[in-house]
């Protein structure tokens, strides 16, 4: 039936102009689900767990506990943030903890219907009618990733001091519209929100300080990287060089890699009738190695290509060492033998040197 404006909070904010509003408010729809479409979809589920986010493990457990207490409590005003550098496995966790806490996870939408991208105080007016939908609801969290441009913008001079000194107090701001908006959403949302952002330098302190939980997630060990990998290519046929080839990659996410991987379903034949459909001599070398090969080959085409369009520069672009170091010209005294530290360093993919 038609949807009335009293289902909404604050009816007048929810979209920009008045030729906006009617067709979200006035059009008939078929159930809730079709209406909270139009602002948050259900997140697609992680094939990951817990047990792969080992290298922090004991945030990812706090993390579940409170969610499943928030909700369970109908507490308001718990969000937690999560940030870090880019493949780093943020929006990975968000969906893993919410589901070992047994929640159902839904994303706040960041395109229309069209697929044009929405501003940042769009997604902010669909995060609060997402919050009214799932307000009744014993079993919701909602995801808000990239956020970025959410928040009110900040001079550059003032994100570069606050970046070398969190103690530094955020200027006086006068934007009503900018503060008000974001703080009301921190201290009375009524579902619990990930929010999940790559520069937290980008947010004001005064803003970080409302949030239940803050957690970084830096690049994870080696170990846990070549897991998420392994996961994520279950069912691919792949060598064990190409899994440690993906690993290497710096800021390569799990949702990359599935969608290189369904590119390379999609443009490589079918397996019985692969011979016959792929030609030339360039393809045939490619099969010389089988199946796998071919995937692969695939796979890394098209996230080379994607590097490109996104920007990424190659890591054998790099500037290249003209200089060779060898840890045996090392006159030092430590307590431990400098080859056993640097294999420690390996081994965990982090630590801490007191010199």
């Amino acid at each position: 039936r038609p949807l009335s404006e009293h289902h909404f909070a604050d009816p007048a904010a929810l979209v920009k102009g008045r030729q906006k509003r009617p067709p979200v408010l006035l059009r008939e729809y078929r159930d809730q689900n079709e209406v909270m479409a139009v602002f948050t979809r259900a997140a697609a589920r992680s094939s990951l767990g817990l047990a792969d986010f080992a290298f922090v493990e004991e945030d990812a457990q706090v993390l579940v506990s409170l969610l499943r207490n928030a909700v369970a409590a109908k507490e308001q005003g718990v969000n937690v943030l999560l940030y870090g550098p880019p493949g780093t496995g943020k929006t990975e966790l968000a969906k893993v903890v919410a589901q070992a806490a047994g929640l159902d996870l839904y994303e706040v939408e960041y395109a229309d219907r069209d697929g044009n991208s929405l501003s940042g105080r769009d997604r902010y007016r669909s995060l609060q009618i997402a919050q009214v939908f799932l307000k009744g609801s014993t079993h919701s969290a909602l995801l808000f990733d990239e956020v970025e441009d959410v928040f009110p913008p900040i001079s550059s001079e003032a994100a570069q001091l606050m970046a070398r000194s969190e103690q530094l107090s955020a200027p006086a701001s006068h934007s009503v519209s900018g503060k008000a908006w974001v703080n009301q959403i921190l201290e009375s949302n009524t579902v619990p929100t990930l929010w999940v952002t790559n520069r937290i330098e980008q947010i004001d302190p005064a803003f970080r300080r409302r949030f239940a939980y803050h957690l970084e997630l830096r690049s994870p060990p080696p170990g846990a990287r070549e897991g998420v990998v392994r996961k994520t290519l279950e069912g691919v046929q792949v060598s064990d060089a190409f899994v440690a080839k993906l690993t290497a990659r710096k800021g390569l996410t799990p949702a990359q890699i599935r969608t290189a991987v369904r590119f390379a379903r999609l443009a490589s034949a079918p397996e019985s009738t692969i011979d016959v459909q792929v030609d030339g001599e360039g393809m045939t070398a490619i099969l010389a190695g089988g199946r796998p090969l071919l995937m692969e080959s695939l796979i890394e085409r098209q996230l080379k290509n994607a590097d490109v369009a996104l920007g990424n520069k190659s890591e054998a672009a790099g500037r290249r060492s003209v200089t060779t170091y060898d840890v045996s010209m090392l006159n030092v005294e430590s307590r431990f033998e400098i080859p056993r530290v640097v294999e420690a360093l390996k081994s965990r993919g982090h630590g801490s040197l007191c010199f």
